[in-house]
């Protein structure tokens, strides 16, 4: 259920962002995104610390309360 719920939102998502930001969405594992990633790119990070590295490695960064 979670799994065609997640895969439904991210398409919808990238309609949404092709449509309005005229642009693709690049998807790509959590575990595969290195400093170059973060540093060279706008990431849309979905999940949450406890589910993904990325979110867990920067949230302490963020202007965040």
């Amino acid at each position: 259920m979670t799994d065609a719920w997640t895969r439904t939102t991210l398409a919808e998502f990238s309609t949404n962002f092709a449509k309005w930001l005229r642009g693709s969405v690049r998807v790509k594992d959590d575990r595969a995104i290195d400093a170059a990633d973060i540093d060279g790119n706008n990431l849309v990070l979905f999940g949450d610390p406890g589910s993904k590295r990325v979110i867990a490695r920067v949230l302490a960064k963020l202007p965040l309360r």
